[in-house]
């Protein structure tokens, strides 16, 4: 997948690594909330720190590019009524190739939001599917581990979720 707001990447990535230059015995918990929350920010925002939570993600699945158009059609409901903002790549999976660097630098943490840290605007039954699958937080069965970059849509080729362009804005 093509990196979009790069430059807000790696400003998280700086800041990450500090994290990890600047800790202290016991600190790992408090970083660990802290790359999480970064991580949310890594996919929910842009170069210029708008918020691009649905509108400006590059994409989205095909039903729900499909829901949006309808949405738009009955402003009452809601642009984004029924969608989702979803991490190809969980957090928490993100987070655990992070912590597992043995090189923490912030050239080696972009690389891992380059490659894993990116959004997907999927429908709430998409959403309730990688749920029920147990793909949530967690990636399929023969996905490489230690290879963050082997397949990143690999969630949505095991549910048939088709990943499309998201709408123009």
């Amino acid at each position: 997948m093509e990196c979009h707001n790069r430059e807000l990447k790696d400003r998280i990535a700086d800041l990450i690594s500090r994290l990890f230059k600047e800790k202290n015995d016991g600190d790992e918990f408090l970083i660990g909330i802290l790359i999480d929350r970064l991580l949310w920010a890594a996919t929910e925002y842009s170069n210029t720190n708008a918020n691009v939570k649905y509108l400006g993600q590059p994409y989205w699945s095909k039903k729900a590019v499909l829901r949006y158009a309808q949405n738009k059609e009955n402003p009452a409901i809601g642009n984004f009524n029924g969608l989702r903002h979803e991490h190809v790549v969980p957090r928490k999976v993100v987070k655990s190739y992070i912590l597992g660097l043995s090189d923490k630098s912030s050239k080696n943490i972009l690389k891992v939001l380059e490659q894993c840290s990116h959004a997907v605007v999927v429908t709430i039954d998409e959403d309730n599917e990688l749920k029920r699958r147990g793909l949530n937080r967690a990636m399929p069965e023969g996905f490489d581990q230690k290879n963050p970059t082997s397949d990143v849509l690999a969630r949505y080729r095991s549910t048939s979720i088709e990943i499309v362009a998201g709408p123009q804005i």
